[in-house]
């Protein structure tokens, strides 16, 4: 099997995961060295399966259906990385996103979702993220309020 098959097959498990709200197997995928970054998070490590499992665990609306999942190559054909088209569905979602992947040792060792963070402040905060969630202000507040909700989850 290529590498980049193997790549596309952990994408696969790795959402099809969310549909069971199985955040052992999302961790599972993980390198130890994990690097997850996305509008509001910026976690390494552990902390990036926690943030999993604290979103599962307290979103019982949440589901993500997952399509497109396309491997990528370098020229000395390594598996390097891939993208995956999400749509995540929930009371603070909702929207359509890329995400891309680099892999290390048959595992996810880069996550980055890309979503437009206007858009999911305006259907998490109602009128508020409407009016102001595409300020530094707005962003910085929901960051800090969601990474201490996570520490707070992890402790």
């Amino acid at each position: 099997m290529s590498s980049a098959s193997a790549n596309e097959q952990l994408v696969h498990a790795f959402y099809e995961a969310f549909a069971k709200k199985d955040w052992p197997t999302i961790a599972a995928a993980y390198h130890e060295e994990i690097h997850f970054t996305d509008p509001v998070f910026d976690l390494h490590g552990p902390r990036a399966a926690g943030m999993w499992r604290m979103l599962l665990q307290g979103g019982g609306d949440m589901t993500v259906v997952h399509s497109d999942v396309r491997g990528q190559r370098d020229d000395r054909q390594r598996a390097l990385g891939g993208d995956v088209h999400v749509l995540a569905d929930g009371s603070q979602s909702g929207q359509s996103h890329r995400a891309r992947f680099e892999f290390r040792d048959g595992k996810i060792v880069r996550h980055v979702d890309d979503f437009s963070f206007w858009k999911w402040s305006s259907q998490a905060l109602g009128p508020t993220g409407i009016l102001l969630g595409w300020t530094p202000l707005v962003r910085a507040k929901i960051r800090k309020t969601a990474n201490a909700r996570l520490e707070k989850f992890l402790a």
